[in-house]
């Protein structure tokens, strides 16, 4: 069951939304924790800015996807 353009248009928009969000939040965490934690400035903190982004857009798209194919 496809409901069309606009079911796209929100997923569209749910995982850009997401994306920005999630971010400036990993941008913010790699920037304050080495600053203001014991936690040393590892790997991971610079990965933040990149893989929080792109899971916060695939969780988006797929849960205004199953959201939308159960309220049609």
């Amino acid at each position: 069951m496809d409901h069309g353009p606009a079911s796209r248009h929100v997923a569209a928009i749910l995982a850009v939304g997401a994306a920005v969000i999630a971010g400036l939040v990993g941008w913010f965490a790699s920037r304050w924790l080495p600053a203001h934690t014991s936690i040393v400035d590892a790997a991971w903190l610079a990965r933040l800015q990149f893989d929080l982004p792109i899971s916060a857009a695939v969780a988006a798209v797929i849960v205004s996807w199953r959201w939308r194919r159960q309220n049609p």
